[in-house]
């Protein structure tokens, strides 16, 4: 069955951009009309929720085009009607929507509150279930919470045929062994679901609990799995424990100050190399530029890249930003950095360098660079 959903997913819509490429407000979301394939109308509606939908009229009949949703119905022809308007909604999706770790509005918000409040990032440690994310104890490495998908039928004994399939997020976070019980009375918490289930449980993150309710109990498992051992909330990693990468960006291709303007502070991108969330990136951007301009977090890695299969794409949050010029190619080269070609690691010694600038240039504070001027080597 065809569905709007399936070429949505881990994807948020920007309004902003919405509105440039077509959209207009209507009844508290966002609406477009195209034409596309030969005499097909597809009206497309994005709601407040972010939620997509849509409907395909023949403009000979003026009617819905019901075979397109119909599984029985196969043949060459509907499937170049599916292959167009699924190229439609691809289009859209890359144009106005900007990728998220999870599947859930609810696991996207409580992976946003960890960050604030504890300054903690998911991973994806498993190459086979790349949307599982887990969240560690900075302390000792040791995970509190842990984010996947499964079959609602695995936790729901009642669940039967299309529902007992239907696939739902959870979230299994550690309890106390004397509270377990108690905690499983509540609606849409679960014996754990592939794990132990003497100290852990799992909740479905379908907003049956609020988010504070679920923020509660990781960081209840979160203190369980630190061993009281927390870390103040913001505080930074210990020296060492980060790496520090020098990643290359091309000003002729992109208008990366512009993106992080449109996009809050933050951009998905092209991860090349073993990064984890915590890592701090150095963006350095090319001929004519020839400098390092941007100072920037690793917030999550390993999302999946829906314009190139196979590939992943990591979250970063601008941090500081350099005058062009402050840290061109000649000054990396004295430190050993013969070019950027690709992501690599960066010595202590430069990053220490470049850290110390950043707080004279922070991105509270400075302008945007200019990324057409030629760089001072």
């Amino acid at each position: 069955m065809f569905r709007e959903s399936d070429h949505f997913r881990q994807r948020r819509p920007d309004w902003a951009r919405l509105e440039v490429y077509g959209f207009r407000k209507r009844d508290g979301g966002y609406r477009i009309e195209r034409e596309f394939f030969d005499g097909f109308r597809a009206g497309i509606d994005v709601s407040r929720e972010g939620v997509v939908t849509g409907r395909v009229v023949d403009r000979e009949t003026g009617e819905e085009y019901l075979p397109l949703r119909s599984p029985e119905a196969v043949g060459p022809f509907v499937g170049k009607v599916r292959a167009a308007y699924g190229a439609l909604l691809d289009e859209i999706a890359a144009a106005c929507f900007t990728a998220v770790p999870f599947l859930s509005f609810q696991a996207n918000r409580l992976q946003t509150a960890l960050r604030e409040r504890f300054g903690d990032a998911p991973d994806f440690p498993f190459a086979r279930c790349p949307g599982y994310g887990v969240f560690r104890c900075p302390g000792n490495g040791k995970w509190y919470g842990l984010i996947l998908t499964v079959p609602r039928g695995r936790l729901e004994r009642g669940a039967e045929g299309d529902a007992a399939r239907e696939l739902m997020e959870i979230v299994n976070l550690k309890v106390a062994p004397e509270s377990r019980e108690k905690v499983l009375e509540r609606d849409g918490v679960y014996p754990c679901y592939h794990m132990n289930r003497v100290h852990w449980v799992s909740v479905a993150l379908d907003d049956r609990l609020s988010d504070e309710e679920i923020l509660a109990l990781l960081a209840a498992s979160r203190a369980m799995v630190a061993g009281g051992a927390e870390r103040p909330a913001g505080r930074a990693r210990r020296t060492g424990e980060a790496v520090s990468w020098i990643v290359p960006a091309n000003p002729r291709r992109y208008d990366v100050a512009r993106g992080f303007r449109e996009n809050g502070g933050r951009l998905d991108w092209t991860q090349t190399a073993s990064v984890s969330p915590g890592d701090e990136v150095f963006l350095y951007f090319g001929a004519p530029v020839s400098s390092v301009l941007f100072r920037c977090a690793v917030l999550a890695v390993n999302l999946p890249d829906r314009e190139r299969p196979g590939k992943r794409r990591m979250t970063i949050e601008r941090r500081a930003v350099f005058p062009s010029g402050r840290f061109p190619l000649a000054w990396l080269r004295q430190g050993g950095v013969r070019s950027v070609r690709a992501a690599r690691r960066l010595s202590e010694e430069l990053a220490r360098v470049m850290r110390a600038a950043a707080g004279e240039h922070d991105s509270g504070r400075a302008g945007a660079p200019d990324t057409n001027a030629r760089g001072r080597q």
